[in-house]
């Protein structure tokens, strides 16, 4: 971890601990989270997810991504292959006939 992680990091943390303090003063809240667990949980989560974010290799996810979902095609055999189904066939319009 570098020190740019290092400082979104604490930017954020910090950033999202104060609007949390501040939206407890405007809703009264301070009732609520009295222990350091509760006051500190979403901020440390927040900028974890962002500093995982930041880190992340798209390219790198992509490749795992396509490696795991390998999609093969179906075989084709050579009789299916003539057999061609007109869709516009199974449409009825009219009323059945009895």
């Amino acid at each position: 971890m570098d020190i740019i992680n290092i400082i979104i990091f604490l930017f954020v943390f910090l950033m999202i601990m104060w609007l949390q303090h501040n939206d407890d003063i405007k809703f009264k809240k301070s009732d609520k989270r009295t222990s350091l667990y509760d006051k500190i949980k979403i901020p440390l989560v927040s900028a974890l997810f962002v500093v995982l974010i930041k880190e992340l290799d798209i390219k790198k996810c992509t490749n795992f991504v396509y490696s795991i979902l390998v999609i093969k095609p179906p075989p084709i055999f050579p009789n299916e292959l003539s057999i061609q189904k007109n869709v516009l066939n199974d449409i009825y319009v009219g009323p059945p006939d009895f």
